[in-house]
Parts: structure tokens; C-alpha cells; sequence
């Protein structure tokens, strides 16, 4: 069967020069959305992998009859995680483009991004153990 999940060479891509204690408050929220009670972001992720992560939405715009003119408004969510937070070992994205369009019936942005989400870790779960 086909494995999606890849064990990868970290590979650094560009660093910043910060403050320890700013990156450790960012750590924080990260561990917060995931963690506490009323994080947005409670759920995506079992708590027993130890998850820290940050939920997301952004407007995007597309051209929904195909005339080249960008006409309606939609939501992209977004989500990116990994565990544990105390030592890394693996890390996810899932961005839902256009799941969701303001002012309308049509309102999927969090559920389809949930739903990947737990799927996925709850699979790397299985597969490797939490």
C-alpha cells in the first residue's frame, strides 16, 4: 500500500535573529490554541501527541463564472501543527482554498481543514505511535 508519510531530512531554510523569550512566547500560543480550553484549534490534533499549532482563515477572491473577472469573495482556512512541542517530530499543513464563500449556505472552511487535519495525525498516530 502507498505510505504518505515520509520521513524527511531537515533541511533549513532561512533563520531570523530574535530574542529567545519572543520565541518562546509564540511557543506558548502555539501550545494554547491547541491545548486550552477554548483554543481555537482544540481538537485538531489529539492532546496525548503533546500539539502546539496555529488555526487560520484569509479572504481570497476567484472568478466564479469564468469570464477573467474576479467577482466573488471566499474564505481559505488553513492550519499548521506539529508534535510534541517539547521536541518536534513531525509537522503538518492543510490549507482549504476557497471552502467557503461570506454572506452564503456555502460555509465548509473549518470542517474540511478539521477534518484533514484529524485524519491525518490520527493515521501518523497509529503509524508511529502516541
Amino acid at each position: 500500500p502507498f505510505n504518505v508519510f515520509s520521513p524527511k531530512e531537515k533541511k533549513v531554510l532561512n533563520t531570523i535573529e530574535t530574542r529567545h523569550e519572543y520565541m518562546q512566547r509564540v511557543r506558548e500560543g502555539f501550545i494554547a490554541v491547541l491545548n486550552s480550553p477554548g483554543g481555537y484549534g482544540v481538537g485538531y490534533m489529539n492532546t496525548n501527541m503533546k500539539p502546539a499549532g496555529k488555526t487560520g482563515t484569509s479572504q481570497s477572491f476567484i472568478d466564479i463564472d469564468g469570464n477573467g473577472v474576479i467577482d466573488t469573495e471566499t474564505i481559505t482556512s488553513s492550519f499548521l501543527g506539529y508534535a510534541p512541542y517539547d521536541n518536534p517530530r513531525m509537522s503538518i499543513m492543510v490549507t482549504s482554498p476557497d471552502s467557503s464563500r461570506p454572506n452564503t449556505n456555502i460555509d465548509y472552511a473549518s470542517l474540511v481543514t478539521y477534518r484533514i487535519t484529524q485524519r491525518v495525525t490520527e493515521k501518523y498516530s497509529e503509524m508511529y505511535g502516541y
